[in-house]
């Protein structure tokens, strides 16, 4: 008897799991630093769902509707008739840890940073939050003080990234306060940035 209680539920959570992960109508969360809003056992089904069958549409941030208007400025569609080449490089994500900080970071660009920033313009993927009011190393969040971040972003013998996107899935890690200092630092480190939308609850 027992065993069949156990069984019938082990079906009805399969069968919820299934049923959640490919309902049509499947709302995305406001934001997709999922690990941030995390409410057991919802979230792991949430993450696992999500690549199973990804939700493809905005959640009621008019995205769409900001993307279909004419944003272009220049209505005579005039030929250009000088140009001139220019050299972008990119890189992937820039990670915490935490032995850069002080002297740990002294050598982080001492291989790369001659080839990486020498160029006309840098951009790399900023994988954490800048929030001195609110640190966090944790496995799936990160949140740093500007001291933790600046080895990152570059040193003074080469230079530093003039371009960073700030709009993945880390930057709400320690949520507004964190989205509005990490603005606050880059704008400080001349850093220009893909900013990012958030709403408060």
């Amino acid at each position: 008897m027992l065993l069949n209680i156990l069984l019938l539920i082990i079906l009805f959570l399969f069968l919820f799991s299934v049923a959640y992960t490919y309902y049509p109508f499947k709302k995305p969360w406001l934001t997709e630093s999922d690990y941030s809003r995390r409410n057991s056992p919802w979230w792991e089904l949430y993450y696992a769902s999500k690549y199973l069958n990804p939700v493809r549409r905005a959640a009621n941030t008019y995205v769409r509707d900001i993307f279909s208007k004419t944003v272009a400025t220049d209505n005579k569609n005039e030929r250009l008739t000088e140009s001139r080449k220019i050299v972008l490089k990119t890189v992937g994500d820039l990670m915490c840890r935490r032995d850069l900080i002080g002297k740990g970071g002294e050598g982080l660009w001492a291989h790369t940073g001659s080839f990486v920033f020498d160029c006309d313009y840098s951009i790399a993927n900023l994988e954490f939050a800048v929030n001195p009011d609110n640190v966090i190393e944790k496995l799936l969040r990160f949140s740093v003080t500007a001291d933790h971040a600046k080895p990152l972003l570059g040193d003074t013998r080469y230079g530093f990234f003039d371009h960073v996107s700030i709009a993945n899935n880390h930057i709400n890690d320690s949520f507004s306060r964190g989205i509005l200092s990490t603005c606050n630092y880059l704008d400080e480190m001349k850093i220009s940035m893909i900013p990012v939308l958030f709403m408060r609850r």
